[in-house]
């Protein structure tokens, strides 16, 4: 649940980041930089639901959530590194950048709930889940600091990034320790119902 909240706090980051860059990339044209706010959410709809499906088919929801969580760290990672004035790369990574971080989050609760072992619990689990990342976006929003305009808002990108990269040591550290219960499960010959990573 731990990695759910980390990951709402690059969403809420992600979405800041949108309007930032985007309406600085414009230059003030208002109108035009509504319109630049579709691309990376269009593109991140159709990774999301590509990544969900393949999770859920080749049930490996926690490769899929480390892999595309370092996709999204990689997008904010490059947009902290880039020049401030390298609008159009700036923008690149923002559709990298929302693409990892939207991406990430269906397989979290897919995964979430096939590891629960009643409907109640996962119910219950899943609701948890929700409003502990709902917080997170609240924090997304306060690390892109005005102050930090004319530097490219290295302070947001650097966590973000930080932030994702966690996710990622987190998915893949949860899925072996699922893999080592299970192992042991079988050792011990216990019925137990096996965890699924």
């Amino acid at each position: 649940m731990f990695c759910w909240g980390v990951c709402t706090i690059g969403l809420g980051g992600t979405q800041s980041y949108a309007s930032v860059t985007v309406v600085r990339f414009l230059l003030g044209m208002f109108e035009a930089a509504q319109l630049m706010t579709v691309p990376p959410y269009a593109v991140a709809y159709v990774v999301t639901v590509t990544v969900a499906y393949s999770a859920d088919h080749f049930n490996a929801r926690a490769l899929h959530s480390a892999i595309l969580s370092t996709i999204g760290a990689a997008g904010f990672l490059a947009s902290a590194v880039l020049p401030e004035d390298a609008y159009a790369h700036r923008y690149g990574c923002l559709i990298v950048a929302a693409s990892g971080s939207f991406a990430c989050i269906p397989p979290l609760l897919g995964w979430l709930s096939s590891n629960m072992h009643t409907t109640a619990s996962a119910g219950l689990a899943i609701a948890l889940n929700v409003s502990f990342g709902a917080p997170g976006q609240i924090v997304g929003v306060w690390i892109y600091k005005a102050d930090e305009k004319k530097r490219g808002y290295p302070t947001g990108h650097w966590t973000n990034a930080g932030l994702l990269f966690f996710v990622a040591v987190g998915c893949l550290g949860l899925r072996e320790y699922y893999r080592w219960v299970n192992r042991k499960g079988k050792r011990s010959e216990i019925n137990e119902r096996e965890f699924r990573y």
